[in-house]
């Protein structure tokens, strides 16, 4: 599985690119927007909460569920051992 994931040859895009992909997150029923809605909200409000900080901060909340984004692209993974989603069984 490594071998065939780490060649990085399955998409090329930009952050942004990333970002505009029209992914939905499975693993949150109490949402139901593309996943850029998500992101953008998250660094909204990182960015009005602490914006006398640097600019990472927002940069980082733009980006954290990036992965979930990038699931179509890179080999159909459940979303689960893509981003670590837990769920209680039993």
């Amino acid at each position: 599985m490594r071998e065939e994931f780490m060649k990085l040859d399955k998409v090329e895009m930009s952050i942004w690119e990333c970002c505009e992909l029209n992914v939905v997150d499975k693993g949150d029923p109490d949402w139901d927007e593309p996943q850029i809605e998500h992101l953008l909200q998250n660094a909204k409000a990182i960015r009005e909460d602490y914006h006398d900080e640097d600019w990472l901060q927002y940069l980082t909340a733009l980006v954290h569920d990036l992965g979930k984004v990038l699931l179509p692209g890179f080999g159909e993974l459940p979303q689960w051992a893509v981003v670590g989603d837990t769920n209680p069984v039993g």
